[in-house]
């Protein structure tokens, strides 16, 4: 009997026990000490080439060659492609040339017939016509040579230009046989004189045209405006492309190597107050282990507004520094643009600090287990710590991040982005 009532009895005390330890508070607890602190505001970025440059193809054609790969060191003027006429170049050559012929013809004939028209006795009508001759000639064989080289295509367009070139030639002899046997008049020659005059307009630009024909039809050679690295290419063997400019559907980016690597970031107008030239800055690239240092560079002036969200901000540029991470326009990258820094100062975790209005508190943990709730002033809010003043508090105490016998506190006054907000200056 006295065994059960001593048994009993041990029961009852080690549930006392048990009751009084659950009903203690358990502390989660950060130190305070003295540290230097940096407030920081976070910001997505893209990463580019401070210099670059898009070289694109001038004319259509058709890629023949690649002669650089992605990541590959080029020095300027290094060639990077090679784009073929099509045959539509071929064809616009030919045409511009034959016409060219023609014109020249026509105005061989027209000079011919003034000439005559306005001779005397002391010029051969004989000479007159052999000039014309080995005008017509001289066009007929450019033409012979021309259609000789073209594709099997313009085979037909080839004989009837052939055949109007010579007919050019008969009219052109009938009509030196008529100036001689008749005596021309002033009227007649006025309207030679005529004839000529839009022939050599015509004879002008079918040259023009012709040159910018054959510049067409030569092989262009893609080469670097600049020394530097690829960045992209934005072509493939054999592939047809067409002229174009930065951006072009065809093209390939040479990343300059002496200019470095800037990052854009878009700050909200309403603390671009906050932002200035020379101010640093950690830069992280997507997927990357490494952080650059940065400095902005510039600051825009002009606003953008987002029409989803209302916000307007700026673009602000920041250069970096020692970068050496290889990278192509247009990769994300993590900001930390530093605001203000506070050096040697006594600080807290940043989520020990309960705000409430303009106040702010921490609880400080005692060595014989109570909690004092302790005023601060509130100095650099930092991203983990915050630095912080108090007559109270000294460098080594605990002080109060949770109380794990408590349910998690959904009141702003412990959020630390209110924190933040509230402290903001």
């Amino acid at each position: 009997m006295r065994l059960a009532v001593l048994a009993l009895a041990l029961v009852l005390v080690i549930f006392a026990i048990t009751s009084f330890r659950s009903k203690s508070p358990t502390y989660q607890t950060g130190i305070a000490k003295v540290v230097n602190v940096v407030k920081t505001s976070d910001y997505e970025g893209v990463l580019s080439p401070v210099s670059s440059s898009v070289v694109s193809p001038g004319s259509s054609g058709v890629v023949t060659s690649i002669l650089v790969s992605v990541g590959q060191a080029v020095r300027s003027g290094q060639a990077l492609a090679s784009i073929a006429p099509s045959n539509q170049g071929a064809q616009a050559v030919l045409s511009a040339q034959a016409s060219l012929a023609q014109a020249e013809a026509s105005l061989a004939q027209a000079e011919t017939s003034q000439s005559s028209a306005s001779t005397t006795t002391t010029t051969s009508p004989p000479n007159q016509s052999n000039q014309l001759s080995q005008l017509i000639a001289q066009a007929q064989t450019s033409l012979k040579e021309l259609c000789s080289n073209s594709s099997a295509s313009s085979g037909s367009q080839c004989g009837t230009l052939k055949s109007d070139l010579s007919q050019i030639g008969s009219q052109s002899t009938k009509a030196q046989s008529k100036v001689q046997s008749s005596p021309q008049n002033q009227a007649s020659l006025a309207s030679l004189q005529a004839v000529v005059s839009a022939d050599q307009q015509i004879v002008a630009a079918d040259q023009s045209a012709l040159a910018a024909a054959q510049n067409q039809d030569r092989t262009e050679t893609l080469s670097a405006p600049i020394a530097g690295v690829i960045g992209a290419i934005n072509m493939s063997l054999g592939e047809a492309v067409t002229p174009g400019s930065n951006g072009g559907s065809a093209s390939i980016t040479v990343i300059g190597t002496g200019g470095g690597t800037q990052v854009t970031i878009q700050v909200p107008s309403t603390t671009i107050d906050s932002v200035a030239i020379g101010q640093e800055a950690k830069v992280t690239p997507v997927g990357g282990a490494t952080s650059y240092l940065a400095k902005v560079s510039s600051i825009g002036s002009t606003p953008t507004t987002n029409k989803s969200t209302g916000i307007a901000t700026l673009s602000v540029v920041l250069t970096l520094t020692n970068f050496h991470q290889k990278i192509f326009d247009g990769m994300d990258a993590q900001v930390q643009l530093y605001q203000a820094e506070a050096t040697k100062v006594l600080a807290v975790p940043t989520s020990s600090i309960t705000v409430s209005g303009s106040k702010a508190t921490v609880q400080v943990l005692k060595a014989n287990g109570s909690v004092a709730t302790v005023a601060v002033n509130v100095g650099v809010v930092g991203f983990s710590e915050t630095s912080v003043a108090s007559k109270e508090l000294h460098s080594g105490e605990k002080v109060v991040l949770a109380d794990l016998n408590k349910p998690i506190p959904v009141s702003n006054s412990l959020n630390t982005r209110a924190l933040r907000k509230s402290f903001a200056g």
